[in-house]
């Protein structure tokens, strides 16, 4: 699996934030071996709104993705997000909770009652606070406590 998006045709800079009306990039450059599969990506990618990655069954989306995170660890390589090295072959790691990237997987792992748009809106109105993902009905719902 490869990609990259380079139509804008803009350098990286300093690293400095999107404020500056510039979009951030993401760039990686990874390998995983786990048995029969490997992971070999190379990628740079002007991010703009929502960002997916797609392709056939068992090709390493998720993998990917959990690397890009600092969830796999295992992977090999260098991931730099708009100048920042979040992790790099010299030992350099930046911590999930650091990364301030969001994963939402494709099954309904963690609140089976809201669709992906769902989530989304929940996580972009109140940060994912109890009140935004509760069940309808249920005791940190807002409908529930206006009553």
């Amino acid at each position: 699996m490869r990609g990259a998006d380079r139509s804008d045709g803009e350098s990286s800079g300093d690293g400095a934030r999107a404020g500056d009306g510039r979009r951030p990039r993401l760039e990686a450059v990874l390998t995983l071996d786990r048995g029969d599969f490997r992971l070999d990506v190379s990628l740079e990618v002007r991010l703009r709104g929502v960002t997916a990655v797609f392709g056939p069954s068992g090709c390493g989306k998720t993998t990917l993705l959990r690397a890009l995170a600092g969830i796999e660890r295992e992977a090999k390589g260098r991931i730099a997000f708009d100048g920042r090295v979040w992790q790099d072959e010299r030992g350099s790691f930046v911590p999930t909770r650091d990364r301030r990237a969001g994963l939402i997987f494709q099954d309904a792992r963690l609140f089976p009652h809201l669709t992906v748009s769902g989530w989304t809106r929940a996580r972009s109105s109140g940060c994912g606070s109890p009140a935004t993902i509760a069940r309808p009905g249920s005791p940190a719902s807002p409908s529930r406590a206006a009553r």
